[in-house]
């Protein structure tokens, strides 16, 4: 069994999780089970959360909070009423709840909201960087976008501003480079603030594993860190970027997976596509959920994954009933949680949108 990565699956009426092989490895039993990050599970049991290791054990006892996040050097994020703070990996609450709204510790620092204002914090709570901006991503390379007047530039760790707010929008630094948007059209500087890719796309997204996905002429295709066209965009309606060196792209209405080359190694087929997590991607072909590995196969096929409208938490329903038509069409999916908690789930997945469009709204 892989204890690292382990997926979501529901049975009746409680969630649990498999491996990466189908198999289950936590039985079904809690009200809600969430992805496992950073080898913990955020799991939920009569309105109250908690965390678990990969044998199904509770790191952190259920406590009453109104909604938990994933853990991010070593801290993470929880909301009780309308405040956030911060608790330890043993469950202690390190940054008592304060903030209007809050993001995840990056480099020591951590971007939080008070009243309009954004600054930052350290891991003792502490304000190191007073609040005065618009809005501010996470720092990443020693840089932090953030927004005054409408516009954007970077400040470093000690609240410096390095590059002069000139942006339309930025993006945080990712393997050097941090994509940004200037009369309309996108490139990439460098941390001097000088551009080394000129902008002139109409959308791209930050670089990962050495590739960057840009649209020319509503195609997507992907560039290297020097902007030379790698993977030429003629062909990708829609691209999404590499994971684990397989990238989901969409040839005109199906979507397929390529390598680095550009060579389609699983074939257009899917009808929606997840990136690849521990070797294995989500996909959904004929209205039926599953996982695939990296050669395309089918894992588990016997059960049925369906995505969760109103969490956004892949599932993966273990049918073994006659119910199979429902199943199969999400409408059994969708009626058990309209049915069962429906405003506890509603307000967990709000939290979790609204919590980041927050402080990342660009």
């Amino acid at each position: 069994m892989n204890t690292y990565n382990l997926y979501p699956i529901i049975l009746k009426d409680k969630m649990g999780y498999i491996d990466d092989t189908g198999e289950v490895a936590i039985e079904p039993r809690y009200d809600l089970a969430c992805i496992f990050s950073n080898g913990l599970g955020r799991v939920k049991n009569e309105d109250l959360w908690g965390y678990i290791d990969w044998t199904g054990k509770y790191v952190i006892d259920l406590q009453n909070f109104d909604f938990v996040f994933d853990f991010s050097k070593g801290l993470a994020r929880i909301r009780l009423g309308n405040k956030m703070g911060y608790i330890n990996q043993s469950g202690q609450m390190l940054i008592p709840p304060q903030f209007d709204s809050a993001k995840d510790f990056s480099e020591e620092l951590a971007a939080v909201r008070i009243g309009r204002e954004i600054g930052y914090i350290n891991q003792a709570g502490q304000l190191v960087i007073p609040p005065q901006f618009e809005s501010a991503g996470n720092f990443s390379e020693s840089l932090a976008a953030v927004q005054l007047n409408n516009l954007w530039g970077y400040i470093n760790q000690s609240g410096q501003m390095l590059i002069p707010p000139q942006f339309d929008s930025a993006e945080d630094f990712s393997e050097g480079l941090a994509a940004v948007r200037l009369r309309g059209k996108y490139g990439y500087i460098n941390n001097t603030g000088q551009f080394a890719i000129a902008p002139e796309f109409k959308e791209v997204s930050s670089f990962l594993e050495g590739l960057a996905r840009v649209n020319v002429e509503n195609r997507w295709g992907y560039i290297d860190q020097r902007g030379q066209i790698i993977i030429i965009p003629t062909q990708f309606a829609m691209a999404h970027d590499f994971a684990e060196d397989l990238a989901s792209v969409r040839i005109w209405n199906l979507w397929g997976y390529i390598n680095r080359t550009g060579e389609l190694v699983i074939s257009p087929q899917f009808n929606e596509v997840n990136d690849f997590i521990g070797g294995l991607a989500r996909i959904n072909k004929d209205f039926q959920w599953g996982y695939i590995d990296k050669t395309g196969k089918v894992i588990a096929a016997d059960e049925l994954v369906f995505q969760d409208s109103l969490r956004l938490i892949p599932l993966v329903l273990l049918s073994k009933t006659g119910n199979n038509i429902l199943y199969r069409s999400g409408i059994v999916a969708l009626i058990f949680r309209c049915l069962t908690n429906v405003w506890s789930y509603l307000i967990d997945w709000l939290y979790s949108v609204v919590e980041s469009q927050k402080l990342t709204s660009k």
